[in-house]
């Protein structure tokens, strides 16, 4: 095959990739259409099905592209039609370092949705729990200043706090870009509700049993 007719090849396949991406979008459409029906539009993250579908992708992923090109560009795709479905923000942990959490943040949600960098873990629960369709991302460090994650879950009011709803990055390799480890948390759906016992309270004891007791 002539170096011509490869770029002609090119074209083609390059033809194909936006098609596809236009069928995809016009998917999207109807999924909006129904959950509108449905009156449910809280974020539309769902990470347990978008794990699968990466999981997918690298065991069925050969040739020169790397891995973390794969992601990069799958994660544009989602995030780029996960906001057409709905209208919200993500909100930053401020505690964490700026940069590292911007690279997160951008990798798994794009550059179409808004960022709000708020000044600590905390405050992130606050602002998805007030909004009820905003995501917040929280770095997990090993010991943080103050215990956030009580606000998780079923609280003492008898209320229902933010759920953490994934752990990023989604695969963990040697020398990945956007690596810092942190949690997803958005508000109470009748989805997050079947998760929040097991994920609220397993997380919640892992971050008691590293504050040192007060003596």
């Amino acid at each position: 095959m002539s170096l011509s007719q490869v770029r002609d090849k090119l074209d083609e396949v390059d033809d194909k990739l936006h098609a596809l991406l236009m069928e995809r979008a016009d998917l999207i459409e109807h999924i909006v259409a129904a959950k509108a029906e449905q009156g449910s539009m809280h974020a539309v993250f769902r990470p347990s099905r978008e794990a699968d579908i990466m999981r997918r992708l690298v065991e069925n992923h050969r040739g020169v592209l790397p891995i973390m090109s794969l992601e990069h560009i799958w994660r544009e795709i989602i995030s780029s039609l996960t906001k057409a479905q709905t209208t919200y923000r993500v909100h930053l942990d401020g505690s964490a370092d700026r940069v590292a959490m911007s690279e997160l943040t951008r990798f798994y949600f794009g550059y179409a949705v808004e960022q709000r960098r708020e000044i600590d873990p905390s405050a992130v629960l606050a602002e998805v729990d007030y909004s009820q369709v905003d995501l917040g991302v929280i770095a997990l460090d090993e010991r943080a200043e103050t215990p956030w994650w009580r606000g998780l879950g079923l609280r003492e009011d008898g209320s229902n706090g933010p759920s953490i709803i994934a752990r990023l990055p989604f695969l963990v390799v040697q020398d990945r870009p956007a690596d810092l480890p942190a949690v997803v948390v958005a508000a109470q759906t009748a989805e997050t509700e079947k998760r929040r016992t097991k994920n609220a309270k397993a997380f919640h004891d892992k971050c008691e049993n590293s504050i040192p007791s007060d003596t």
